[in-house]
């Protein structure tokens, strides 16, 4: 490799050399844990299937879930901690490019670690087919990773891990903690917003009853029937919170991850210097 190379290259021979490292970096613990977690699968499975639980449960997509957010965040939350640790030095110092070194990082905890998850769960609820079949005669089906559900989760995660991965190169410490709390605090202030619009917006259309000292607030009929027609979709949102909805879309779908990936990279390259 060359000795010196510019913070802005991206050379696909070094990238595939970092990704290969960052795949095995680890990889007995990775090892340890995808077995435990494959284990815990196949035990429920069993025990659902004694139980009588009907086939029609969604388990493996419930397990699904929990592998790819739960365990996809903590992995991404941990995947910088070399730059904040003994190895810093080691890392910082590879002969590759800093934005080789992040676009490694984020490829492999966003894509990377989905398609493993897609993989295991596939080959993990196969393995627990098996096992209930043979011992008991009951099949669920095996995991699809392809169905428009398991998607739809993929798309979020791959959004959504890139605030961890921020926060992984930002906090020395507790990294998953930090950005979790991080993360509640914004969404309780966004729900706060999100229900003083809507208090303003439909504030006529609320009932105050007192109870002796006790107050309490609940919307008239009016209200009730149209928070109904929301939910089967008969009617639209109001204009005002119909535009909110769509332009939080526009900012969680298309700016979210970029802008997290920007910071994470601006920071990384920040403790190079």
């Amino acid at each position: 490799m060359e000795a010196t190379h510019a913070s802005n290259v991206l050379s696909p021979r070094r990238l595939g050399l970092l990704l290969r490292r960052d795949v095995a970096y680890g990889y007995r613990s990775t090892l340890i844990a995808a077995a435990s977690a494959a284990g815990v699968a196949v035990l429920i499975a069993v025990l659902t299937a004694i139980g009588g639980v009907r086939a029609s449960e969604p388990l493996y997509v419930t397990l699904f879930s929990i592998v790819l957010y739960v365990g996809g965040f903590v992995y991404t939350s941990m995947v910088f901690r070399e730059l904040h640790r003994g190895g810093a030095t080691l890392f910082l110092t590879l002969p590759s490019s800093s934005l080789e070194k992040f676009a490694s990082k984020a490829v492999v905890t966003s894509v990377g670690f989905a398609a493993a998850a897609l993989a295991f769960m596939t080959a993990t609820s196969a393995l627990a087919e098996l096992v209930c079949t043979l011992a008991f005669g009951s099949r669920r089906g095996v995991f699809n990773p392809f169905d428009r559900e398991i998607l739809n989760m993929v798309a979020v995660y791959l959004v959504a891990q890139a605030i961890f991965l921020a926060g992984s190169v930002y906090f020395r410490k507790l990294a998953l903690l930090k950005t979790l709390g991080l993360v509640s605090a914004f969404g309780f202030a966004a729900s706060l917003l999100w229900g003083l619009l809507a208090w303003l917006l439909m504030r006529d259309h609320f009932i105050v009853e007192w109870a002796g000292s006790s107050r309490s607030i609940r919307p008239d009929a009016a209200l009730e029937s149209l928070f109904a027609d929301l939910s089967t979709g008969r009617v639209a949102l109001p204009a005002v919170l119909e535009t909110v909805r769509r332009v939080g879309e526009v900012l969680y779908w298309a700016l979210l991850a970029p802008a997290c990936w920007v910071i994470a990279y601006l920071k990384m390259r920040e403790k190079e210097v």
